[in-house]
């Protein structure tokens, strides 16, 4: 059986069989990031065809561990591809949020003021939404901790 998304070429089938084999065999999202790198195809959409064509053949074959393989591994992949695609402020507005402490935070924050204390840094912040009560609390207090920092001169 001939996939439609394959490409005809035998050179190009065989890059896609060995992206295709590197993409089931990460176990990390480094080496999926390294997958990334190594085949640029894993990217493109012609590639999510593919592994749902994959995810079909798998759940008609009776074989449920194949297919949740696969979506986890789609799922690391989504994940790949949004943090590259994350602009410097996103970055940044994640490690000031993530950082282990007030101290540190606020350090992010003097490194990276320019970014921080821009438009597209507020809009980000204050349009998060916690999914639980530690979430949210942890939130508000990082946004205390802009609100105070954003507002101070150089």
């Amino acid at each position: 059986m001939h996939s439609p998304h394959l490409p005809e070429n035998a050179d190009e089938r065989t890059s896609v069989q060995e992206a295709i084999e590197a993409f089931l065999a990460a176990h990390s999202e480094e080496e999926m990031a390294d997958v990334v790198e190594d085949y640029p195809f894993v990217a493109e959409p012609q590639f999510t065809l593919i592994l749902e064509q994959m995810i079909e053949h798998a759940g008609r074959a009776g074989q449920p561990e194949a297919m949740f393989h696969l979506q986890e591994q789609i799922a690391t992949l989504e994940d790949i591809l949004r943090g590259q695609a994350a602009t410097p402020t996103e970055e940044k507005v994640e490690e000031f949020l993530y950082a282990q402490d007030e101290e540190e935070a606020a350090l992010i924050f003097d490194e990276n003021r320019d970014l921080l204390r821009s438009a597209e840094a507020s809009t980000l912040l204050f349009s998060l939404e916690a999914s639980d009560p530690e979430s949210h609390l942890h939130l508000e207090a990082r946004r205390q901790l802009w609100r105070r920092l954003a507002s101070t001169d150089d």
